[in-house]
């Protein structure tokens, strides 16, 4: 006899809700992460940084990554149930973590343990992680160096802030619960080239080159910024996207991450980039798909000539009479078909009822 589908309300389904309230919830990282940095592209790492577009997954995702979080309390248990010295937290109770580069590249590892059987009197940074089996057989086959470039980044990150010379990896088969570790010594030069690469990322006011200029490449192909960086999509309006801000890296690196902005002349809260002012100007290149920059004749309005229609329009905070329209960056992100903007019947229908582009109900 076939099984009766579960009604639309069952307790998965809540329970999956409930998960993806709590992750959508979460704020956003303000700062370039130690376990992203050796990722394929420098690219998608400064999207990420700018907050380009919001990261969001199923509640079944967000239990999987509840899931990781809960094996590192297993994990550091086993460890001292086989007679190690763990520690996962500093003196001070937060958990072992750097900030660098004026505050805006940071980490926090899972814990500092001495005493395994690879070097008994010495401490190494440890790193926990879950694997599905697939993920788990390729990791035992080619070593976490090969099989999880960006794992072992971020252990090397660690060890060189903290200076620790020596990491053990730890891994856990989510399917059968095999254990898998590895123990690394310090790279220095991996470490000053990624350190490098952190620099780059933050300091750079325009996204990197791409990893492939096709969009069909494997590594472009699933990635979470590909409708922006091969397609028309238009980045988030907030302070990170906009040509005034600037993350400040000159600070002392134990400070809150400090981000600048020309247009209001003053400092900007993490609270306020979240969500910025009508004085937004996106960075002229996020819009390079489908609009050519020419300038700010005006010294405020960046100008663009549509590259799908020829037209001209204004990144501008306000409907304004003149030559050619205006469209704030909310307008911009917003119109589905780019041929919109700067189109004198839409421009018409804008001033004669002070419309505005706005998103699909």
């Amino acid at each position: 006899m076939a099984a009766v589908p579960e009604p639309i309300h069952s307790v998965a389904v809540k329970v999956y809700d409930h998960w993806r309230q709590l992750g959508e919830a979460e704020p956003e990282r303000a700062y370039l992460g130690a376990s992203i940095i050796g990722g394929p592209c420098e690219r998608a790492l400064w999207f990420g940084f700018r907050w380009a577009e919001r990261r969001t997954f199923d509640g079944r995702t967000y239990r999987l990554f509840e899931r990781g979080r809960n094996e590192e309390k297993v994990i550091i248990d086993e460890l001292r149930g086989i007679g190690c010295e763990v520690s996962d937290s500093m003196p001070n109770g937060e958990q072992w973590g750097f900030k660098d580069i004026g505050g805006h590249f940071s980490g926090h590892m899972d814990a500092a343990a001495r005493g395994t059987p690879y070097a008994p009197k010495s401490w190494c940074v440890c790193e926990f992680k879950t694997h599905s089996a697939k993920s788990f057989k390729e990791l035992v086959d080619k070593g976490v160096v090969v099989a999880k470039p960006e794992h072992w980044h971020q252990m090397n990150i660690y060890m060189g802030q903290l200076g620790i010379d020596r990491a053990m990896y730890y891994a856990v088969c989510k399917d059968d619960d095999r254990i898998h570790t590895e123990w690394l010594h310090f790279d220095n030069e991996q470490y000053e080239r990624m350190m490098d690469r952190a620099r780059r990322i933050i300091n750079s006011a325009e996204p990197p080159e791409r990893i492939s200029n096709d969009a069909s490449w494997y590594q472009c192909k699933f990635c979470d910024y590909r409708p922006i960086c091969h397609g028309q999509s238009v980045p988030r309006a907030h302070c990170r996207t906009c040509a005034h801000a600037t993350p400040e890296t000159g600070n002392d690196a134990s400070d809150k991450a400090r981000w600048s902005c020309s247009h209001l002349g003053r400092d900007i809260s993490l609270d306020m980039q979240r969500v910025g002012c009508n004085g937004h100007r996106f960075i002229p290149i996020l819009l390079d798909k489908f609009a050519e920059y020419l300038g700010t004749p005006d010294g405020v309005n960046p100008q663009y000539r549509n590259r799908l229609t020829g037209n001209i329009f204004h990144n501008g905070s306000e409907i304004a009479e003149g030559a050619h329209p205006h469209y704030n960056s909310i307008e911009i992100r917003a119109a589905h078909d780019k041929r919109a903007l700067g189109d004198a019947g839409v421009e018409e229908f804008r001033q004669v009822f002070g419309a505005r582009i706005g998103e699909a109900a």
